[in-house]
C-alpha cells in the first residue's frame, strides 16, 4: 500500500495547493526584489517617491518572467530530459542578464532624474564581482525551483512504479491462488450422475458439497484473507467429498479449533491438501494453533514427483503473501506448513 503524503509534501506537489504555492512564491520574490530596490536607491528615496514602486514592480516582473521561464520551459524541456549542458548554459546566461539588467535600469533612472550615481565607475572590475555574487544568489533560487521539479518528477515516477509493482504482485498472486482442479470436478460430477437413479439423496449431497466448495472458491477466495475456521471447514468438506467419489481413500483428521480472529490466505490449505491427496489413498491431517503460529501437517504413504510442481506454485504464493513468516517442509510421506497468522 502506498503511504499517505506528508503535509509539507502535499503542499509542495498537490494540484489543489497550486495557487497557494504561486502566491507564496510571488510574495517571497516581491520582498526580496523591493528590498534590493530600496538598498539601491536609499540615497534618493524621498526624491523618487512613488516611482520606487514602479521600479520595484518592473524588477519583480523581470525576475518572475525569468523564474517562470525556468519553471515551465527550461527545467521540463532540458533538465528533466537529461539535456543538462544546454540547461546550464541557458541558465548561466539568464543569471548574468538579471543583474546586468538591474544595473542598466538603475543607470537609466539616475540619468533621467539627474541624480548622483551610486556607482562611480560602471566599468570597474568590482562591478563584475558584484554581478557574479548576485548571480550566485539568483542561481540558488533557480536551483531550488529545479530541485522541487526534479523531486516531484522522481516522486511521481516512484509512485507509478510502486503502483505497477502492486498490480503485478496482485496479478501474480491471483494466478497462484488455488482452484478446485478440473479432474476433481469431473470425478465428482461423474459419481453424482452414477447415483442419480440408485440413490438421489447421495447425488444431492455430492452436488451440495461441490456447490459449497465452488462458492467458496468464487467468493471467499477473492478476498485477501479469510477466517482460518472457514478454510479448515472447507478442507474437511473437500476430503469428505473426495471420500464419496473415491471410497478407497482412508483419512484421519485431527484439527484443533482455532480462535475466531485467526485469518489466513484463502484456498492455501485446500490447495495443499488437494495436491497431496491427488495420488494417495491414505491421508492424515493435523492442525493446531499456538501463539498465533499455525502448524498444518499432511501425511501419507506415498508422494509422487507430480507433487513437486504443485509445491513450487504454493511456495511462490507463500513468498508473495507471507514472505519470511512461514516454513514449508517436504519429507518422505509428509508435508509440514508452519505459518504466522494474522488477526
Amino acid at each position: 500500500m502506498i503511504k499517505e503524503k506528508h503535509l509539507l509534501s502535499s503542499f509542495v506537489f498537490d494540484k489543489k495547493y497550486q495557487i497557494c504555492r504561486h502566491v507564496l512564491f510571488i510574495m517571497f520574490a516581491a520582498v526580496i526584489t523591493f528590498n534590493q530596490v530600496l538598498i539601491a536607491y536609499q540615497d534618493c528615496q524621498v526624491f523618487l517617491g512613488n516611482y520606487l514602486y514602479l521600479i520595484g514592480g518592473s524588477s519583480l516582473l523581470t525576475y518572475l518572467i525569468i523564474m517562470y521561464f525556468n519553471y515551465f520551459y527550461l527545467t521540463p524541456k532540458f533538465l528533466l530530459r537529461d539535456r543538462i549542458l544546454s540547461y546550464l548554459i541557458i541558465t548561466m546566461i539568464c543569471m548574468l542578464c538579471l543583474p546586468l539588467l538591474s544595473l542598466w535600469i538603475e543607470y537609466g533612472v539616475r540619468n533621467w532624474a539627474n541624480l548622483n550615481h551610486r556607482i562611480a565607475d560602471y566599468s570597474s572590475p568590482l562591478i563584475l564581482v558584484d554581478i557574479l555574487s548576485t548571480s550566485v544568489i539568483t542561481l540558488i533560487c533557480f536551483c531550488g525551483i529545479s530541485l522541487i521539479l526534479l523531486y516531484r518528477t522522481w516522486s511521481l515516477a516512484n509512485q507509478h512504479v510502486s503502483v505497477l509493482e502492486i498490480e503485478h504482485l496482485t496479478s501474480e498472486l491471483n494466478k497462484l491462488k488455488g482452484q478446485i482442479t478440473p479432474e476433481f470436478l469431473s470425478r465428482a460430477l461423474y459419481h453424482a450422475s452414477l447415483w442419480t437413479i440408485k440413490d438421489p439423496q447421495t447425488t444431492n449431497d455430492i452436488l451440495l458439497k461441490l456447490s459449497e466448495l465452488l462458492r467458496y472458491q468464487l467468493y471467499d477466495a477473492q478476498q485477501e484473507k479469510t477466517l482460518l475456521n472457514s478454510e479448515l471447514l472447507y478442507v474437511t468438506k473437500f476430503i469428505s467429498l473426495e471420500k464419496r467419489c473415491r471410497p478407497v481413500l482412508e483419512y484421519r483428521l485431527k484439527i484443533d479449533k482455532p480462535q475466531m480472529y485467526h485469518q489466513i490466505s484463502p484456498m492455501l490449505l485446500l490447495t495443499l491438501v488437494q495436491s497431496f491427496i491427488k495420488k494417495s489413498n491414505t491421508l492424515e491431517i493435523s492442525s493446531n494453533v499456538e501463539n498465533n503460529m499455525l502448524t498444518f501437517i499432511c501425511k501419507s504413504h506415498s508422494i509422487t514427483r507430480a507433487l513437486d510442481d504443485q509445491l513450487t506454485s504454493i511456495r511462490k504464493r507463500l513468498d508473495l503473501t507471507y514472505s519470511d513468516q512461514y516454513i514449508l517442509q517436504l519429507e518422505t510421506g509428509s508435508i509440514t506448513l508452519k505459518l504466522a497468522l494474522s488477526k
